[in-house]
């Protein structure tokens, strides 16, 4: 049997899904990959996983590694640099809403189509969009979030257009990697954006540091690593939302 060389097991803060029943998520690094996978516990007992093995050696199961308590899901906005990625609206504690949003996710994408405007022009709501590429299942998705970045940190103004025509008019799952270049490079000259500055920006994947950052806190304070998921107001929310179902749980009127 071939050995798996593995390190840095964590546990991930855990994640009650509902009243009897509790998620456990850990990570462990394998090769040049992260692996995050989760253990769920119903009323107390394992639903649908395996003893966890010890691939260093021959696979032996290993003791119990105790989880850490259950933790309320929901997180402060102070843990986020939100001042390096795009918002819209004025600064609030209680009317923030961020979305962490990937520009190759079908949900991510209709939310963009039929939400986001109505969210964004209202403005008694602060919207933050981080971008949480999923680099294992899409593969343009990192190239897009960058793209995107780079546009917001040469010209901010451009962020939103240039976001859109990424939702709206690009479908990032259809273009062959070799191609997208000369698809963001038509996006980026259509908004007149610098190609010099948009290059560099780009070869050094300047935003990345930021982007990882954001994502990586995220994933550990909740074991979530899906797109859209969404902080409301500090309560973390998965899925499509409606403009609607925000209002609520900001406790506003639609």
């Amino acid at each position: 049997m071939q050995k798996v060389p593995f390190k840095n097991f964590t546990w991930l803060d855990p994640k009650e899904v509902t009243g009897n029943v509790t998620a456990f998520p850990f990570a462990i690094d394998i090769g040049n990959k992260r692996i995050v996978s989760v253990v769920y516990l119903v009323n107390g007992r394992y639903l649908a996983t395996s003893p966890l093995l010890d691939i260093t050696d021959n696979y032996k199961p290993v003791p119990p590694i105790p989880p850490p308590s259950l933790i309320s899901m929901n997180i402060p906005s102070s843990l986020f640099s939100l001042e390096k990625f795009p918002s819209s609206g004025k600064p609030s504690d209680t009317a923030l809403v961020i979305e962490f949003g990937d520009d190759q996710c079908p949900v991510c994408r209709k939310w963009n189509q039929n939400e986001e405007q109505k969210v964004l022009q209202d403005p008694s709501i602060r919207f933050t969009y981080i971008p949480m590429p999923l680099v294992t299942i899409h593969q343009n998705a990192l190239k897009a979030a960058l793209f995107e970045m780079c546009a917001y940190q040469i010209r901010p103004s451009s962020f939103w257009t240039i976001h859109d025509l990424l939702n709206r008019r690009v479908e990032l799952g259809s273009v062959d990697e070799k191609d997208l270049d000369g698809v963001l490079n038509g996006l980026a000259s259509s908004q007149a954006l610098p190609a010099t500055k948009m290059n560099q920006c780009m070869s050094e994947q300047s935003p990345l540091p930021d982007i990882e950052t954001a994502d990586n806190t995220l994933t550990q304070k909740t074991g979530i690593p899906t797109t859209p998921t969404f902080i409301v107001g500090g309560q973390v929310k998965t899925g499509y939302l409606t403009y609607g179902e925000i209002k609520k749980l900001l406790g506003q009127k639609k």
